[in-house]
């Protein structure tokens, strides 16, 4: 009776361990690449189809350097001194996200332009559920240095909203003014922005 009862004891402690033990993460076929601990930004090549929140549509991408490894994201930024030149009566950006949190650089991430949503001044910002192709919204992403560049944009107010990771987070006026930066962009005109700041991640 003894020994009985010491392996059925044994079979329950097993049993609750095996149940305890670390599951793999669940995969949702209907959102391929997400971020995880070892690739904490989705991946910017062979965008997955329909379904999958990251942006697939007009992603300008930046140039690629060489040595990207090397590259210490914990440095200043250096964004471009340039925007490059549009389309008549389209405008362009240029610039480099800064995260002022975590104080890097936001290398190899999704973000978008999207136009300035109507708000009202008690009200916190609109909340963002990824771009719109049918809104116009431009999707890019930053290069290993955190730069970014977008082109051959309509005139008009628009604000960057930026992959944080596991939501969208908006571009601010500064380090110390969180105010969302809102970019009035003219026709026919290059607008180099520097560094754009976001509370990332």
């Amino acid at each position: 009776m003894y020994k009985s009862s010491v392996y059925l004891g044994l079979l329950i402690t097993i049993f609750a361990l095996a149940s305890c033990s670390q599951k793999a993460p669940v995969s949702n076929p209907a959102y391929p690449n997400q971020p995880n601990e070892t690739n904490p930004y989705p991946s910017t090549g062979s965008q997955p189809d329909a379904g999958d929140p990251y942006p697939t549509f007009q992603i300008q991408p930046a140039p690629a350097y060489p040595n990207a490894t090397e590259i210490d994201l914990s440095q200043p930024p250096e964004p471009p001194t340039a925007a490059p030149a549009p389309e008549k009566g389209k405008a362009s950006i240029s610039g480099a996200l800064y995260s002022w949190s975590a104080k890097m650089r936001i290398a190899g991430t999704y973000a978008f332009i999207t136009a300035e949503p109507e708000r009202s001044a008690d009200l916190p910002d609109p909340l963002i559920a990824g771009p719109k192709k049918e809104a116009g919204d431009i999707t890019f992403t930053t290069d290993e240095k955190g730069n970014f560049e977008v082109n051959n944009i309509a005139p008009g107010k628009y604000i960057i909203v930026v992959w944080a990771p596991y939501t969208w987070d908006f571009a601010q006026v500064s380090e110390l003014d969180k105010t969302t930066l809102v970019l009035e962009l003219k026709a026919d005109t290059k607008n180099p922005l520097g560094v754009v700041y976001v509370a990332w991640p």
